[in-house]
């Protein structure tokens, strides 16, 4: 009897489920409401918010020591919710008067050069298996454009001197954090001292010089045996 008289009655044992599903819906629609909430500030955020532009004048030295004064543009998407850093990268622009050189692409710019008169503009591409596919390991995930009757053609790669052209352009064009995007004037100086140049100068003494395309890539394992490693792994 006393076991009996200690179990709850089915109207008991309905009452306490009843306020289970209850705290259970409750909690539910809380989370709902929060998730919802999350959403809206974000939206809300980003709304009115303009394509993120930097622009400025870069002094870019070339394979042959000529140092030129270029005008460069990068757009990106608007910043993230509480991010200071613009969001992914649009396009980027290159204008150099005394040549009539104008460039504007969506890739990444590892490099312009000039050689016999003639502009080149080098991307960064993505790299991958599908790029590797039946190209040496030696291979540089790279496209190389050249100004053709203001036209930019593609020009095969390997061909292409990588172990000469220089790895020359700006890459830390967005700020964020407490630093300013870029603008103005950046000197070869500034870019010398920022982007830590890792080549001591043949001329000796503690002077600096880029990497050529060819070190760059190399030294950071950016070359098509990278991709063929993790394929067989």
């Amino acid at each position: 009897m006393g076991t009996f008289l200690n179990q709850p009655s089915s109207l008991e044992g309905g009452a306490m489920n009843q306020g289970r599903a209850k705290q259970l819906l409750a909690r539910s629609i809380r989370r709902q409401s929060l998730l919802i909430l999350s959403v809206s500030l974000a939206v809300l955020a980003g709304c009115g918010r303009k394509i993120e532009e930097a622009k400025w004048s870069e002094e870019v030295r070339l394979h042959d020591g000529r140092m030129i004064v270029i005008e460069r543009v990068a757009r990106a998407n608007p910043q993230p919710f509480l991010s200071e850093i613009p969001g992914a990268d649009i396009d980027f622009e290159i204008h150099y008067a005394p040549l009539n050189i104008h460039w504007k692409g969506s890739r990444q710019l590892a490099s312009l050069e000039i050689f016999d008169g003639n502009a080149y503009v080098v991307t960064a591409e993505n790299g991958g298996v599908e790029f590797c596919e039946g190209k040496p390991a030696s291979t540089l995930p790279i496209k190389v454009w050249r100004q053709q009757a203001g036209e930019w053609v593609e020009v095969d790669a390997a061909s292409f001197p990588t172990d000469v052209a220089l790895s020359n352009l700006y890459s830390r064009y967005w700020g964020g954090n407490g630093v300013e995007d870029a603008k103005g004037l950046i000197t070869w100086e500034f870019k010398a001292g920022r982007d830590a140049y890792p080549f001591a100068s043949e001329k000796g003494g503690n002077s600096r010089r880029p990497a050529t395309i060819k070190e760059y890539y190399v030294s950071n394992g950016i070359t098509c045996a990278r991709w063929a490693i993790e394929q067989r792994g």
